[in-house]
């Protein structure tokens, strides 16, 4: 599977980043459900490592994501489609997904992410 872990932009969080997600479509069907909790790992432009300790999907299964979270001052509401799934030791969940980011999104998120940066190199000084 390819990975773009390596893209130039990524994020990589110490303390995992708070949110909650909803998952909105499975297989072209949009469906409602619960939110529930997930910590971000890292972010990019067009993807996120996320963990949860909810078991979300099934193999063969096209599941999508609404992920929310909050990184300095701004909230954002992301979709994104799952693209990988490694269960972890502890009994939590490992997921890729692959996020669904206007241009707008963008630069919100580098905007956030410069601020988010800069405080956490100011916090260490």
């Amino acid at each position: 599977m390819y990975s773009r872990r390596n893209e130039p932009f990524r994020y990589e969080f110490n303390e995992f980043l708070k949110g909650r997600f909803e998952i909105i479509n499975i297989d072209g069907q949009e469906i409602e459900s619960h939110t529930g909790p997930v910590d971000v790992i890292d972010l990019s432009y067009n993807g996120a490592k996320l963990v949860t300790n909810l078991n979300l999907m099934n193999e063969n299964r096209d599941i999508v994501i609404m992920l929310h979270f909050k990184i300095s001052k701004e909230d954002f509401s992301i979709p994104g489609s799952i693209v990988y799934k490694e269960a972890k030791a502890s009994g939590e969940f490992l997921y890729g997904v692959h996020l669904n980011t206007s241009k707008e999104i963008k630069n919100r998120l580098t905007q956030e992410l410069k601020d988010y940066a800069w405080k956490q190199v100011k916090e260490k000084e």
